[in-house]
């Protein structure tokens, strides 16, 4: 008997949220960021987990990618700061959090973007110039609350309830500009069936680096060995390409948003 692949995805998620951690392996907590943490099939997969389970094969650490839990954002954290033998994946590092965690990374750089269509006539040198015309957002996502906090005109942005809505209406001239983060965006056009090389970014109003956020009772000589290994991960090879750029590329197979 063949079942639906909506059934056999939760068979699939609710098998792996039950099975018993081995000993000494962490639990890995994230919230949805793609594509570092994508949700297919009721797994989390992305750029992410894929970087940590190599990781933590090379330094010989335990870890279940399957087992990996997608929770929203305050319980995410309150569960990683307060209880043991955790990982959160995707975090800024800061003063305020320095302390609550164990740091691997960074792993990347991630970038909050104005995007524009090639061919275009517009001219931005800053983001005021940009505020100047119609820019879709998704609503209450972290890059449209960043694009208000530093000034955006709140009468110019059309606010989507998905991608979907704002990267369509992108595409159909409707708007003049998309606000998001850049490799999300990219991830987003991919699965719509648009180019990345087919736009812009015109304008980069944010950045912060994004870590793995260990519990604090880790072993400080597993977070040096972890951190040693991914230096490794992003060294470029003979062919001047990283193993994280070509993880990067799994994800993103038509290519970075420039």
């Amino acid at each position: 008997m063949r079942y639906p692949l909506h059934i056999v995805c939760h068979i699939i998620f609710w098998t792996a949220l039950t099975l018993p951690a081995a000993a000494g392996e962490f639990i890995t907590i994230t919230t949805p960021s793609p594509p570092y943490s994508v949700s297919q099939c009721l797994r989390v997969k992305g750029i992410s987990v894929t970087v940590l389970s190599e990781l933590m094969k090379m330094t010989g650490i335990p870890f279940n990618p399957k087992k990996v839990r997608l929770l929203p954002w305050a319980r995410a954290f309150q569960e990683a700061e307060t209880k043991s033998h955790r990982i959160l994946l995707n975090i800024p590092r800061s003063p305020r959090l320095e302390n609550s965690f164990k740091w691997v990374g960074p792993l990347t750089k991630r970038r909050f973007v104005v995007i524009a269509k090639k061919g275009t006539a517009l001219t931005i040198d800053t983001l005021a110039d940009a505020t100047k015309y119609k820019i879709a957002t998704i609503r209450d996502s972290g890059p449209e609350k960043v694009l208000v906090s530093k000034g955006a005109d709140k009468s110019k942005i059309q606010q989507n309830t998905t991608h979907v809505q704002a990267l369509r209406g992108l595409d159909a001239n409707a708007v003049e500009l998309f606000a998001h983060s850049d490799l999300a965006t990219a991830y987003f056009m991919t699965g719509l069936g648009l180019n990345p090389k087919n736009y812009r970014i015109v304008n980069t109003y944010f950045e912060e680096e994004i870590y793995y956020a260990f519990s604090k009772d880790t072993d400080d000589t597993k977070i040096s060995k972890l951190n040693q290994a991914l230096n490794t991960i992003k060294t470029p090879s003979a062919n001047g390409i990283s193993r994280f750029e070509e993880i990067v590329a799994e994800y993103l197979p038509n290519g970075k948003l420039e």
